[in-house]
């Protein structure tokens, strides 16, 4: 399991190499906001493993991205049947 400090470094450095946009002030709330709930998930889920886990990419969208609802949700269906079917369920 990443430290804490890993999985802030992780959220902050940039994924790509190059110029890097300026972030403004809801981006940066966002960006924090999820770090300190993807760390809460990673100690929920240590304590009480799931017996199948279904993950979708942090950077499919923010948490103020409604708009794109159905897009995720396609995603996220596109996943668990994968997740499924590689457990043989």
């Amino acid at each position: 399991m990443a430290s804490i400090w890993e999985s802030i470094a992780a959220s902050v450095t940039p994924a790509r190499a190059g110029k890097v946009k300026s972030r403004g002030v809801m981006d940066l709330m966002s960006r924090s906001l999820d770090t300190m709930q993807a760390h809460m998930a990673r100690v929920q889920l240590a304590q009480d493993p799931p017996d199948l886990l279904i993950q979708l990419s942090r950077e499919a969208a923010t948490f103020y991205e409604f708009w794109r609802a159905g897009e995720l949700v396609e995603k996220g269906r596109q996943a668990a049947e994968k997740a499924l079917d590689a457990a043989g369920l």
